[in-house]
């Protein structure tokens, strides 16, 4: 029969939340490391009541149950106190304690295997207060990108009305001079407010903000949506832009706004870096129990350095040729964030002067 060893641990009170993840992370190295260890946890010590001071014993020395002040607490209800406690202090946590208890005699190995644990202990907490350090700064930044957005917004959106008026002749005629000045006037207002929405829905899937919608739809409907956007932009570079998505297609499960979305930012990477005359072609296929959606274009294509980096945000190639265009490098990490929020996948296949899709 497995003598049982039971460890637990008690962490100072503004760190209360944690003792749950901590109990759950030796739990699991418990499992695979020592299969006669049960790990217990043990309420909490009442009010009034301290831990016992690291002089009272020995880092690792034995103690008995009733030489800490908390025991009874400790072992209020069905739980049974083990016979032999060695007490750990967790390091670089003031106030957390690792106690280490069985009903034999604890011996070297025992007390080893409790110094083990105290450090792997401290180091799922020090894990655990990191990544609750990131997701605090994450959630600042989407508030503070939140409201820098919508003030931007604002004045922007004003901008572009009253462009819009002008260039419609509201306020008189034209010359070909004043007509050029608006038009640029309104491209930059809408790479602005393009780099605001991408900004704003990386922010927000980072910190895990960004809604999302579910529900099944047909792939076409969405995709010639974004087709019928860039059907001009592509007839002006003398582009051949194709679609072939077969029409019974299984209806597709996710955000049909965020498809279109995605399908424009592919659709826009397409038409910049693809040649005048050059072509376009959207192809969606079933592949398993998925649809598989292809953007493949005959443009300057992805070069093997360039393609390790394809996704980050705001990367942007050495090329020339891509420089030449305006652009901020966010467009494939919104992308792809978007698909990853519904439970897609994205890549791609490229070389250099051979296109890419």
């Amino acid at each position: 029969m497995k003598t049982a060893l039971h460890i637990w641990t008690q962490l100072p009170e503004q760190d209360q939340p944690l003792e749950t993840y901590l109990t759950q992370g030796l739990q699991r190295l418990l499992d695979v490391t020592h299969g006669d260890c049960a790990l217990i946890t043990f309420p909490r010590e009442t009010e009034g009541q301290v831990p016992l001071e690291v002089g009272q014993t020995a880092q690792g020395g034995t103690c008995s149950p009733g030489s800490i002040p908390q025991w009874e607490a400790y072992t209020s209800g069905e739980a049974q106190p083990p016979q032999n406690v060695l007490l750990y202090p967790l390091p670089g946590i003031p106030g957390g304690w690792l106690y280490l208890g069985a009903d034999h005699p604890l011996d070297d190995n025992n007390r080893a295997l409790g110094a083990v644990f105290a450090s792997l202990a401290a180091l799922i907490y020090e894990n655990r207060t990191l990544q609750n350090d990131l997701q605090a700064a994450r959630e600042d930044k989407a508030r503070f990108v939140s409201v820098v957005s919508h003030e931007l917004r604002l004045p922007m959106t004003s901008i572009k009305g009253y462009t819009d008026l002008l260039l419609k002749g509201m306020t008189g005629a034209l010359n070909d001079m004043q007509t050029n000045f608006l038009t640029v006037i309104r491209n930059n207002v809408e790479r602005m407010s393009r780099l605001i929405s991408d900004i704003s829905d990386l922010s927000k899937a980072e910190s895990g903000r960004l809604t999302m919608q579910s529900t099944a739809f047909p792939l076409l409907m969405q995709v010639q949506k974004a087709v019928e956007a860039f059907q001009e932009a592509c007839e002006g570079k003398k582009q051949h832009l194709e679609v072939d998505i077969p029409g019974d297609l299984p209806p597709v499960q996710g955000d049909p706004q965020r498809v279109t979305q995605i399908t424009e930012i592919l659709l826009r990477n397409a038409h910049l870096y693809t040649p005048e005359g050059g072509s376009i072609t959207l192809r969606g296929r079933l592949q398993g129990e998925d649809i598989r959606l292809e953007v493949t274009d005959s443009g300057i294509g992805i070069t093997t350095d360039d393609a390790a980096r394809i996704f980050e945000q705001f990367f942007r190639s050495e090329d020339q040729r891509v420089r030449d265009h305006p652009g901020w490098g966010l467009g494939l990490s919104v992308a792809q964030a978007l698909v990853h929020l519904m439970d897609g996948e994205i890549g791609f296949e490229s070389a250099p002067e051979t296109g890419s899709t």
